[in-house]
């Protein structure tokens, strides 16, 4: 028996009954890697009952490889 399965766009309203969309929008929270990556950072609230965890996105620009040290 086959089903299919319809693709639609994720965005947080349509995903909402099921938990969080994390994504990287506006200005990033710093720069890092000398000005190449964007990072959003801590942005899902993780309560583990005593610790706690952080997830960031970072959004990169390409860099030509090899990459001289």
């Amino acid at each position: 028996m086959s089903r299919d399965i319809a693709i639609r766009p994720l965005t947080a309203l349509a995903f909402a009954p099921y938990g969080e969309v994390i994504e990287a929008r506006g200005l990033p929270d710093m720069v890092v890697n000398r000005g190449r990556s964007g990072r959003y950072h801590d942005l899902a609230a993780l309560d583990f009952g005593g610790g706690r965890a952080a997830v960031s996105v970072f959004v990169s620009r390409c860099c030509l490889l090899p990459h001289a040290l």
